[in-house]
């Protein structure tokens, strides 16, 4: 181990996994964690994000079956929402170097976390690094099934992400701006009942890192690292797929009226494309059954863009719970529109 090396935290928000899925998530954390930690000092932090008394339990007995003297485990607890588990980390953590974010319900190779740590070493331009994401093969079936299969085996070959991506990312330190529950030049107006849940704070924890970290150190300051990768499950039905697509534009909305000097951000940096183009370059590259799963995503966020701007639904409906910083269960994914 490198004595100069910069130490690494890795953190974990865990709430809704069942034992099986933990026993196994445990065991190949580990073994990421270990080629890390051959390199620089290592930690890994779980943090129970409102979770039940039973997934609590599923987490110690995951640790306990691993007994694994060589790597350092720390549980801690949070209220429900993932940027409030990332912060208790953040807070709590023992070693005081970068922060590795990693989502407890995807699947990766051992050298992913050595892949970012290596990355970020070495761009001393990057604030923060992510991996790409890569779709594991639809559970839907019939027709949505196979558009979807279409659009993920081709979405690297015209789909860019500007965001960061929450599933697993490296970033240098924390910054207590992500746990800002608003901007300090917004007052909130107190309403009856709230559609929007504006006193919750920022409820997507990539999308609005993402604006802080191009508002603090600019454009070039998040990167994603080549061949890096997670696997996640996409979305099992057309109603999951609307879930999604309307979580994206309801936190689009709230986080305007939350932090309002990021706006311009959204459509200078992460605002790419429109849906038409969107669109075009699906067929043009990809053929129709990409084109027509993007056509679909984006009229359902279109719909949900205006219910979210004219208060016509609740996060509710986007799979939010509206009195707490939490999605409901997956069920319960982070948002797979980009």
């Amino acid at each position: 181990m490198d004595s100069n090396a910069t130490p690494v935290t890795v953190g974990v928000a865990v709430r809704y996994e069942d034992a099986d899925s933990l026993r196994l998530y445990v065991r190949r954390l580990a073994e990421a964690s270990h080629l890390l930690d051959a390199l620089t000092e290592t930690e890994v932090c779980f943090c129970l994000n409102g979770a039940s008394s039973e997934t609590k339990r599923y987490l110690e007995e995951a640790l306990r079956e691993l007994s694994d003297p060589d790597l350092r485990f720390t549980c801690l607890e949070s209220p429900p929402g993932k940027i409030r588990a990332h912060g208790e980390i953040a807070r709590n953590r023992q070693l005081n170097g970068f922060l590795l974010f990693v989502d407890a319900d995807v699947r990766f190779e051992s050298g992913l976390f050595l892949q970012l740590y290596q990355f970020l070493k070495m761009r001393a331009d990057v604030y923060a690094c992510y991996a790409e994401v890569e779709a594991l093969p639809s559970v839907a079936g019939r027709f949505f099934g196979r558009l979807q299969n279409a659009y993920y085996r081709n979405r690297h070959r015209f789909n860019q992400r500007a965001h960061l991506h929450g599933r697993c990312f490296m970033m240098r330190s924390w910054v207590e701006e992500f746990g800002a529950l608003h901007s300090p030049t917004v007052t909130l107006v107190e309403r009856p009942v709230d559609p929007l849940g504006l006193q919750h704070g920022p409820i997507v924890d990539d999308m609005h890192y993402s604006r802080v970290l191009v508002n603090r150190f600019g454009p070039e300051s998040i990167a994603i690292v080549p061949d890096a990768r997670v696997k996640f499950v996409p979305p099992h039905s057309l109603a999951e797929l609307y879930r999604d697509s309307c979580r994206t534009e309801f936190e689009l909305v709230r986080l305007n009226a939350l932090f309002p000097e990021h706006t311009p951000i959204e459509h200078k940096v992460f605002k790419r494309h429109s849906g038409k183009r969107r669109v075009w370059q699906a067929f043009r590259r990809a053929g129709l059954f990409p084109a027509a799963y993007v056509c679909i995503e984006m009229a359902m966020r279109r719909i949900s863009r205006f219910k979210a701007r004219r208060r016509l639904a609740s996060l509710a409906e986007a799979g939010i719970c509206p009195s707490t910083n939490s999605v409901t269960p997956r069920e319960v994914r982070e948002s797979s529109a980009d």
